[in-house]
């Protein structure tokens, strides 16, 4: 009777028990996991959010210094000849600097591209004089970085500049 009365009251953890605490830890670990998972993708996103932003600003920049530089009737060609592209001289020639082309150019709108290998990013420039008044000198900027070309759109950029006209 005293042999019956232990195994009655055994004290200890059961197979069953091990395997249920197994399949609930398994699943703490595989949200926590999934969690982490989900996080990374975020930041790699955001920094190529962030990265996108940086190139369109530096993009605007530029046509701001052009249309302090240039006059409106020179725009083309200041957007081909931006970072001496065009120079004649090859020393003054950047070795790494890709620059824009024309790709098209309609009535008061003109579109150029480039893709820039330094950070992997396709850029796309249009120019489209504003309709404010016949003579206008205002010209309205927008920049589209793409992560490759008809790729998925990182950033955007779009600005109204007056434009020099010479006088």
């Amino acid at each position: 009777m005293t042999l019956k009365k232990s195994i009655d009251h055994s004290s200890g953890i059961s197979l069953l028990e091990v395997l249920v605490s197994i399949v609930i830890l398994s699943l703490i670990f595989l949200s926590f996991f999934y969690l982490f998972i989900q996080s990374a993708k975020t930041t790699k996103s955001s920094e190529t959010i962030i990265d996108s932003t940086y190139v369109a600003q530096s993009e605007m920049e530029q046509m701001y210094y052009l249309s302090s530089n240039i006059v409106l009737g020179q725009l083309v060609t200041g957007v081909e000849s931006l970072d001496h592209c065009n120079d004649t001289n090859p020393a003054n020639r950047p070795a790494t600097k890709y620059c824009y082309h024309k790709i098209s150019q309609t009535s008061g709108k003109t579109v150029f591209d480039k893709y820039d290998f330094e950070t992997d990013q396709y850029i796309k420039l249009t120019l489209k004089q504003h309709t404010i008044a016949t003579n206008s000198n205002f010209i309205r900027i927008l920049i589209q970085v793409f992560e490759e070309k008809d790729g998925l759109l990182k950033a955007q950029m779009e600005n109204t500049i007056e434009w020099s006209d010479g006088s």
